[in-house]
């Protein structure tokens, strides 16, 4: 929807609409339906989302150092060059979470905006990201630019420089080991960006707890005008027929080659499960994973 309005609006009418700040982030998780819960929240009259679901400020150099006017210029109302002004401006980039120079970056930025976490349970977001990766290799010009133009990162080196892909198998014993021996390099992160807790307590560390929603993928699949509208509560707005007013379409999924193995499967949920406890009893929320 965003790209087909940044499409019909000329480039010379587009610098002429006003940018902004946003007024609430969507920090993570990856594979965790931040992209359904972007696009979902954009239906919304009073919500905008950044004209690329992703804009990566925070998390990137690249694009940090276009510094924040041109950060600004990604919060545009291509639907309304003169918006309301109770409308919020909001972008979704997953990353920010799992990267403590993002969350840092973020409070220096504005250490009162208000942010969004959707978590989903960690074996299946682990492998939904491996097939993620796969699939980037297998479609024609599919790796995302952003890793080509970083062939010196270790997850390009792991993923994309052999011939074959590594199997999700050989991605998690590699992973496991880097893990056992504490190395710092935070990628690939199949297995580290479900290990929530760690996380948390650094973004509760920087931002206070009353500023964070955390939401589980689950409850907006199969309750999504229920979860539409307690994130609408948590930015002062009021309830919406969601049911009514916006497209129930499940945005980025991609359909599985085969299901994961399923002593794979239980191998990481013990490894998980110490992990999930701790994080319950973090965020005072249980979840059922």
């Amino acid at each position: 929807m965003i790209a087909k309005l940044k499409a019909i609006v000329k480039p010379s009418v587009y610098k002429l609409i006003q940018p902004h700040r946003p007024n609430f982030l969507i920090i993570g998780a990856q594979k965790a339906g931040t992209t359904s819960l972007h696009y979902y929240l954009h239906q919304h009259p009073l919500l905008q989302g950044a004209l690329d679901k992703e804009v990566s400020f925070f998390s990137t150099e690249r694009n940090f150092q276009l510094d924040v006017n041109w950060y600004h210029s990604q919060f545009k109302d291509v639907r309304n060059p003169f918006p309301n002004k109770k409308t919020l401006f909001f972008e979704s980039t997953p990353e920010y979470i799992y990267y403590k120079k993002a969350l840092e970056r973020i409070y220096n930025y504005n250490k009162d905006l208000k942010l969004i976490l959707i978590l989903r349970e960690p074996v299946s977001r682990a492998y939904s990201a491996w097939n993620m990766f796969r699939d980037f290799k297998s479609r024609p010009n599919g790796i995302p630019e952003s890793l080509i133009n970083d062939k010196s990162s270790q997850l390009y080196e792991e993923l994309y420089d052999s011939k074959s892909f590594p199997s999700f198998e050989q991605a998690i014993d590699n992973e496991s080991q880097k893990i056992s021996k504490n190395s710092n390099c935070p990628e690939p992160s199949f297995i580290r960006r479900g290990m929530y807790v760690e996380q948390i307590k650094f973004l509760f560390s920087l931002f206070d707890k009353s500023q964070i929603l955390i939401l589980d993928f689950d409850e907006l699949q199969t309750n999504k005008a229920k979860t539409l509208n307690n994130v609408l509560s948590f930015l002062d707005l009021e309830n919406f027929d969601w049911d009514k007013n916006s497209s129930h379409k499940s945005y980025n999924k991609r359909p599985y080659t085969s299901k994961i193995d399923k002593i794979t499967k239980s191998n990481l949920e013990t490894f998980y499960k110490p992990y999930n406890e701790e994080l319950f009893k973090l965020i005072h929320q249980k979840f059922d994973w």
